[in-house]
């Protein structure tokens, strides 16, 4: 699984945005794969909830960090 951090306040609202810029870049995407999870790289545990942040911890092995100032 691919899961992508969207800054967003709902998961709904994170699919959306991610798959509006995917479609705009032209670049396609295998929902049963590719996740969105909605949080903010700016406030502590990336502004995730805590059973999604030890989640993450526990499952993901390499996290890319394509954020932006």
């Amino acid at each position: 699984r691919v899961w992508c951090l969207v800054r967003a306040s709902s998961y709904a609202e994170a699919a959306r945005r991610l798959g509006r810029r995917l479609a705009r870049s032209g670049v396609g995407c295998d929902w049963t794969r590719l996740v969105a999870i909605p949080g903010d790289v700016t406030e502590p545990g990336l502004g995730l909830e805590d059973v999604t942040l030890r989640h993450l911890r526990q499952s993901c092995r390499q996290v890319i960090h394509c954020a932006a100032d």
